[in-house]
């Protein structure tokens, strides 16, 4: 009887050691959605070297929980599972992974201890080593009736913590939530490519700085998500394995480099908080130091290499955000605009990067929502800061409208000079002669010099009237004759032509009017004369000449303003029409008026102006709709 029972306790022992060894079982069949982590068992490789055969011999830990997260350590994890098939039928489903970015997932499926299926796949392995080309994981697992088959999982990912999230769905089920999850990724990317390009036109327009680091930021973080995502292994697959791992880092880093750039320009922190600005670089030198030290370790091979440079990238990064929330909100006290758009799309941003920072490094558990929300606050943030730059650029167009103004009152208030200059001596001369007419009683010649007195102050003072017309705030647009509006600018610059010596033929073939705001396009003419006259005071030839020829091609009015000066260099002919930039030696100009004139011509008569070198010289062509 005592043999019996001893035998009996062996038995049940047995049987509990081999059912510890099998871990827990899911039975499937019944619904066609299960979470795995809810039948995982779990073992942790501190070695990082452990094969299938010899992980199958140690001592797994029975799990049972809805989210599992590993922390940032050398370890390679694995997990099992025992799945069996308790219905009358043969089910087919999808094992799937939601992390896209694992960078070393291998996936073994096993009947009876014999392997049947092994995937070695993740971010850092080739895009064909999968079991379906697809952005996240998916491994499919068919179970006929009664089938039970062994599924062990290798996890390893480098330099921050990794969720885990396994589900076994049948088709339906998986596509759906896949087309749902398609389709919001696909809206946060369509944005985040709409408002790159956006940015980039600006950029090309204006030549402002700010926009090149948004844009390098946007095209940095946007790869950096895209890669989360797993759309990586689309985008990037032509990069050899062994490279893209460098490539990876490089761009979770260098985005939060470019933000520093663009948050120190676009604020102009150098000049009006130049300690800040010292701050800030030493943050970015400090994300420099971080990238630098991971490439170093991962050239190098070297195990736990990424637990303190990713310590150091986590900790500058939460410290850079919290300076960039705390120095807008200063600002803005100070009236800074720009400094409100930043404050409110960085508290948004903000949030969503520290709580997902916080679940990299395993502080909070990976929570499925955190995703979302950081594309969320992504596609906020990118809008808020579009308008910054957008705001910017209305007011440097603002500016530069002011200069290009002031650039042409000078040559006016020159010629305005001068047009009084000779009339004041002449009245002068006239009243002496008044003087003499007035003690000699004649009538006759006072009342002529008093005609002769009033005409010359009329003139006096339609000089002055074309002065202030050409600075009136009134920007009403109505029809004006072309040709009247070239021989003013003539008029006006009467001094500069007549002091150089300028010969200036104007040729009109046809009656021709234009529809638009008159003082705008007179400013154009101007500028365009002032930097004729400019380049043909230093030519070297006797004869200087402008010729202006006005006449109609096809549904346009064509102004072609010609003059002998010297050819403008082919590398300087494409740049003209940049602000600032300027050939001339002289400071008269600072090179606005071209740039200026090209965009009132696009953009108020929604015309063209180019520059060319002709036989003749150089030639300015303006080319507008005619009415």
């Amino acid at each position: 009887m005592m043999l019996t029972m001893q035998k009996l306790t062996i038995l049940l022992l047995l049987l509990f050691l081999s059912s510890s060894a099998l871990g827990q079982t899911l039975f499937v069949g019944s619904k066609n959605e299960y979470n795995l982590l809810q039948y995982a068992s779990l073992y942790h490789d501190s070695s990082q070297k452990m094969t299938l055969k010899e992980v199958k011999k140690e001592s797994w830990t029975d799990i049972s929980v809805e989210e599992l997260a590993f922390p940032v350590s050398a370890t390679a994890h694995w997990l099992k599972y025992n799945i069996e098939n308790n219905s009358a039928i043969s089910k087919a489903y999808y094992l799937g992974h939601d992390v896209s970015n694992i960078h070393f997932l291998d996936v073994y499926i096993l009947q009876k201890g014999v392997v049947l299926q092994q995937y070695l796949t993740g971010s850092h392995r080739p895009l064909g080593n999968r079991a379906l080309v697809y952005h996240s994981y998916l491994f499919p697992l068919t179970l006929k009736a009664g089938e039970k088959k062994e599924i062990y999982i290798r996890i390893k990912h480098l330099y921050s913590a990794i969720s885990v999230n396994m589900s076994l769905k049948e088709q339906t089920p998986f596509l759906l939530d896949d087309y749902a999850k398609n389709v919001w990724q696909g809206i946060f990317l369509g944005v985040m490519i709409v408002m790159f390009f956006y940015n980039l036109v600006l950029y090309l327009m204006t030549a402002y700085r700010p926009y090149l680091a948004y844009i390098l930021y946007l095209g940095s973080f946007g790869t950096w998500v895209s890669l989360h995502m797993g759309y990586g292994v689309y985008l990037f697959d032509f990069i050899p394995v062994n490279i893209f791992r460098y490539f990876e880092i490089s761009i979770a880093i260098w985005f939060s480099v470019f933000i520093i750039w663009f948050i120190t320009g676009v604020l102009e922190l150098k000049k009006v908080m130049p300690k800040t600005y010292k701050m800030f670089q030493a943050i970015a030198w400090g994300f420099i130091l971080s990238w630098a030290s991971i490439i170093v370790f991962l050239f190098l091979d070297i195990d736990g290499y990424y637990v303190y440079p990713s310590l150091l990238f986590f900790s500058n990064f939460l410290v850079m955000n919290i300076c960039i929330v705390v120095i807008s909100a200063i600002l803005l006290r100070k009236g800074n605009k720009t400094a409100l758009y930043i404050l409110l799309a960085w508290i948004f941003f903000v949030s969503s990067m520290i709580i997902f920072g916080l679940s990299l490094t395993n502080v909070i558990p990976p929570y499925d929502w955190i995703m979302p929300y950081v594309q969320v606050t992504m596609v906020i943030e990118t809008m808020m800061l579009s308008l910054v730059l957008g705001d910017r650029y209305r007011q440097q167009e603002q500016f530069l409208r002011q200069q290009s103004r002031l650039a042409s009152m000078g040559s006016m208030i020159e010629n305005i000079a001068h047009q009084w200059r000779q009339p004041l001596s002449e009245i002068n001369a006239d009243l002496l002669a008044l003087e003499m007419h007035l003690e000699e009683g004649d009538k006759k010649n006072i009342k002529k010099r008093m005609q002769i007195l009033e005409d010359k102050t009329q003139l006096m003072s339609e000089t002055i009237d074309d002065f202030q017309n050409f600075y009136a705030k009134d920007k009403t647009k109505e029809l004006f004759r072309l040709e009247k509006v070239v021989q003013k600018s003539i008029d006006l610059l009467e001094d500069r032509i007549a002091k150089y010596d300028i010969e200036v033929k104007v040729n009109t073939k046809e009656a021709l009017e234009l529809h638009g705001v008159e003082n705008e396009y007179l400013q154009v003419l101007l500028a365009v004369l002032n930097n004729a006259i400019d380049a043909l005071k230093k030519n070297e030839k006797e004869e200087r000449k402008i010729n202006i020829i006005l006449l109609k091609e096809g549904k346009n009015t064509l102004l072609q303003i010609t003059n002998n000066a010297k050819k403008i260099e082919a590398k300087n002919i494409v740049k003209v029409f940049e602000p600032y930039y300027t050939t001339k030696e002289s400071k008269e100009q600072n090179g606005i008026g071209l740039f200026m004139s090209k965009k009132i011509i696009e953009e108020s008569f929604y015309g063209s102006i180019e520059i060319e070198n002709v036989s003749e010289g150089v030639r300015v062509k303006i080319k507008v709709a005619y009415v």
